[in-house]
């Protein structure tokens, strides 16, 4: 799989031009994940998510495991490792959960407790991502991680 070919996952800050942002991301590439970064109350995130699912493309909020179902969406990020077993029991199978993990062992944990994804970040702001990790994981691992250096606005990521 080449770098072109790998899925893009689009994650969006909340603001006026949300949408204008997540159409221009969709214009240079399909992508196949959308990671909302608001809250799932904002009164703009319905129509995100819908531009999203019209395009086949996976819509996730982050930590509310409990609007995932309510709100009709593809599943959810979390911030912590130790939620993926109790997110999993709560959604089963049908929902993607994804999980940020700071090293080789949460990242091992959350495959083992059912996350779909994983996504490497520095722990501090300023850290670098350590690449090695993600060659490692690529290599010795069956599911996707993306490596993300803790932008602090929209990102788009491949998925690897």
């Amino acid at each position: 799989m080449t770098a072109e070919s790998l899925p893009l996952y689009v994650a969006l800050k909340p603001g006026r031009s949300a949408m204008a942002r997540l159409q221009a991301a969709f214009e240079v590439e399909p992508a196949s994940a959308l990671l909302w970064l608001g809250e799932p109350s904002d009164k703009q995130f319905p129509a995100l998510a819908a531009f999203a699912q019209e395009r086949d493309c996976a819509v996730l909020i982050r930590d509310a495991v409990d609007s995932v179902v309510e709100l009709g969406l593809d599943g959810i990020h979390l911030s912590r490792v130790q939620n993926v077993a109790q997110a999993r029991a709560a959604l089963g199978d049908d929902y993607i959960i994804g999980v940020r993990a700071e090293d080789r062992h949460a990242a091992m944990t959350a495959a083992e407790d059912g996350a779909h994804y994983v996504m490497f970040a520095p722990l501090d702001e300023g850290d670098q991502l350590e690449t090695e990790l993600l060659t490692w994981w690529q290599e010795m691992m069956e599911i996707p991680c993306i490596g993300n250096e803790g932008q602090p606005g929209d990102f788009v990521l491949k998925i690897v």
